[in-house]
Order: structure tokens, then C-alpha cells, then sequence
């Protein structure tokens, strides 16, 4: 997928993003948006594909999640370039 430097739709940071499904494709996920390596990782680290689709659908109810905030508390503090990466996490 194409990499640009733009605004994150998730945590609002200006750098470089990727063309990110907010529902999977194998899920049936057609909107598009730019979205930060951090945040794709936490969010792929958190959720499963069945979740994103049942659960979390949406940029807002993404942001509105505890774990989410938390996190996104933590990157704003991190300098734009840094990436979070870890290991899947979810049950």
C-alpha cells in the first residue's frame, strides 16, 4: 500500500501513514484511511478482524476504547517519528 506523510485518522499526528482498512477486507471493509504504523499496530495487536468488524467499525469508537486512550496518551508523548511495535497481545 502507498506510504505518504499526512495526518494519522486516528491519533492526529502529521507523518507518514498507509492506506489502512478501518473494517478488514476479508471482512467486507471498503473505507480507506491514512493511518500511522503505531496506530495500525496497536490496533491489529488488540483487536481481531472479527472484532474491528463487529465491535469496532468506525475511527470513533476506535478512539472512544480505554486501552485506545491509554495508548494514544502515551504515543502524543513519544516524538512523530517513533514507532510502537509489539507483540499480539489479544486473547
Amino acid at each position: 500500500m502507498p506510504v505518504r506523510r499526512t495526518q494519522c485518522a486516528f491519533c492526529g499526528r502529521v507523518t507518514t501513514t498507509r492506506e489502512h482498512h478501518v473494517v478488514p477486507r476479508s471482512k467486507g471493509g471498503k473505507v480507506i484511511l491514512p493511518t500511522c504504523e503505531s496506530c495500525e499496530n496497536f490496533i491489529h495487536n488488540t483487536w481481531s478482524h472479527t472484532e474491528l468488524h463487529d465491535r469496532y467499525d468506525t475511527v470513533e469508537k476506535v478512539q472512544a476504547d480505554e486501552r485506545f486512550q491509554r495508548f494514544l496518551s502515551w504515543l502524543l508523548k513519544q516524538p512523530v517519528d517513533a514507532v510502537y511495535r509489539t507483540r499480539r497481545t489479544r486473547d
